[in-house]
């Protein structure tokens, strides 16, 4: 029991929860529809080892058939390409957040055009997400501005994937 608290303490420590169970049906309807199932499976879940990131995570709310991705680390050059082969191609940003449509990926980008991290757009201002690549940082939908204060750093572009 002990172990089980601290356990709990821990995984939650300096972490926004995950606003998956807020969710109107309506929203979840709409993500479904759009994404499929497995982004309602999958937040709030966590990997069962070290290793899984957010390139896997991206993948895997993208079609039902990529939901496996989000237990394995995917590198910069697979995603993006998986990403073309889907039909993704980058788009300007809008002026707002909550302008970028669902379905839409987001990707913070090096100078190389390397992503460094990547989240999934499920709906106005809502991403799916996750932070790092530990055992105990959970797939979670967030707001967007949340992941913006996160990841903002002036050595990464945000750069927006979207269906041609």
């Amino acid at each position: 029991l002990v172990r089980a608290r601290w356990l709990a303490m821990f995984i939650s420590q300096d972490r926004t929860g995950c606003v998956s169970s807020q969710l109107a049906a309506a929203t979840w309807e709409d993500i479904e529809q759009r994404l499929g199932p497995q982004v309602r499976e999958l937040a709030g879940s966590f990997a069962w080892h070290t290793g899984p990131n957010c390139l896997g995570t991206t993948l895997a709310a993208l079609a039902p058939a990529l939901a496996p991705l989000a237990d394995f680390w995917v590198h910069q050059g697979p995603f993006l390409r998986q990403l073309a082969s889907l039909g993704y191609a980058l788009q300007p940003m809008p002026a707002s957040l909550v302008d970028i449509p669902a379905g839409s990926v987001l990707a913070w980008q090096d100078e190389a055009e390397l992503p460094q991290h990547a989240c999934c757009i499920v709906s106005p201002g809502l991403a799916f997400n996750k932070d790092a690549q530990s055992w105990f940082e959970p797939r979670q939908i967030l707001p967007l501005d949340q992941i913006f204060l996160r990841w903002g750093d002036p050595n990464l572009a945000v750069h927006l994937y979207q269906r041609s």
